[in-house]
């Protein structure tokens, strides 16, 4: 599989995955992202849950803490919509 083109959705839009988000722009990758809240300084295009990003990308990307709330968050639904499944 090549990177270049791809549409990238990152989970967690932290400093870690801001600096993954910025590796990949020279490659032309089309990135999205989704976290706890809305950037307004991001230019991305925010989703608001895993679901939803992972119907409209090729690739997944978790720069997220694992937590309560992000254990099982890549589930059989997202996986599904990402098309892996």
């Amino acid at each position: 599989m090549q990177l270049r083109g791809k549409r990238v959705g990152i989970v967690g839009l932290g400093s870690i995955g801001s600096r993954v988000a910025n590796r990949l722009i020279p490659f032309g990758c089309i990135i999205a992202y989704t976290s706890r809240h809305e950037n307004p300084f991001v230019s991305f295009p925010y989703y608001d849950n895993v679901h939803a990003l992972a119907l409209e990308r090729d690739v997944i990307i978790l720069a997220c803490p694992l937590t309560d709330q992000t254990t099982h968050l890549l589930n059989k639904y997202v996986s599904i919509a990402l098309g892996t499944a």
